[in-house]
């Protein structure tokens, strides 16, 4: 997400080239960029140099260093080749990519330094993605979500103190700037059970919550699906999951559960993931019908929310 324009690729868009903030602790990814940072910099290489010798871009090489990139076994060996490291480094950390390509964090770890400072890292990849794909059996997308909304999950779900969830609400709307900014490319696919669960803080919430969806479902840099629940889907809902697209053919998803997040970066899994997303997105409704059916559901509940 840099303020530097790059080659075309599908959704481009604009971003500025900053490090992703540090987490505590590092994911393996950020671990091993360091790593590799530190070889190069041993081995009195230039970025642009070695970049030359691995026959990639200098910014790509830039990302794995700052933890933002993928880099191969293969990539990651040539490198240290490079610099000159030694045989059983360059397996250790060769075998740190496969670690790093199914990586499991813990919600108390990440949390550590606060929940609005771990939203700072979300808005990283969020910027930097040149499209974004959210499929939701659970709750309404963060991107998507109200204010009200946002701060009955952090109270009531996350389990955030008083004093948390005011910046953790603060935190979570700043993401949503995104939206507004030209380029972007979120594809929201949510099931319809999803829009009409009452229990994330009662009708009145639910009915705020189904406006604001309507109301970033109009801009150019979102599109909404859902899925209604009478659907004949491709296969069962599964579980939640956000793709991230960037460039370099790179790809990142993360799926969230009770206790922490899985971060997938394996090429073959992540296309699991594109072909998994294509078919619920094509399983769902889309474009003015997705919006008829928001509408319905939000007359529906504001009917139930208002009633005398």
């Amino acid at each position: 997400m840099r303020s530097r324009s790059r080659p075309p690729i599908h959704h481009q868009r604009v971003a500025r080239d900053r490090k992703t903030p540090t987490l505590t602790p590092p994911t393996i990814r950020q671990s091993l960029g360091q790593r590799l940072r530190q070889a190069r910099k041993a081995a009195a290489l230039t970025s642009v140099d070695l970049a030359r010798m691995l026959g990639i871009s200098q910014g790509q090489l830039s990302r794995i260093e700052n933890g933002q990139r993928r880099a191969s076994g293969e990539i990651v060996r040539a490198w240290l080749e490079h610099t000159d490291e030694q045989p059983e480094v360059i397996d250790h950390l060769v075998a740190q990519v496969e670690l790093a390509d199914r990586e499991i964090a813990d919600w108390k770890k990440r949390f550590r330094q606060g929940w609005d400072t771990d939203q700072r890292s979300y808005e990283d990849l969020e910027r930097d993605a040149t499209a974004i794909c959210s499929y939701q059996v659970s709750v309404v997308p963060g991107l998507l979500q109200s204010p009200a909304y946002t701060e009955f999950l952090l109270r009531h779900v996350v389990q955030l103190g008083d004093d948390e969830v005011e910046p953790g609400v603060a935190a979570r709307s700043r993401r949503q700037r995104l939206l507004y900014q030209p380029g972007t490319k979120l594809t929201a696919v949510i099931a319809e059970h999803v829009l009409r669960h009452r229990g994330i803080g009662g009708p009145t919430v639910l009915v705020e919550q189904l406006h604001r969806i309507g109301q970033l479902a109009t801009l150019p840099t979102v599109d909404l699906a859902i899925i209604p629940t009478d659907t004949n889907m491709p296969w069962p809902y599964m579980v939640s999951f956000d793709l991230y697209e960037f460039p370099d053919d790179d790809a990142l998803v993360l799926i969230e559960f009770d206790t922490g997040e899985l971060r997938e970066s394996q090429p073959y899994r992540i296309e699991q993931y594109r072909r998994r997303f294509a078919a619920l997105r094509a399983a769902a409704q889309t474009g003015s019908d997705a919006l008829d059916l928001l509408q319905q559901i939000t007359t529906e509940i504001t009917k139930e929310a208002f009633a005398p």
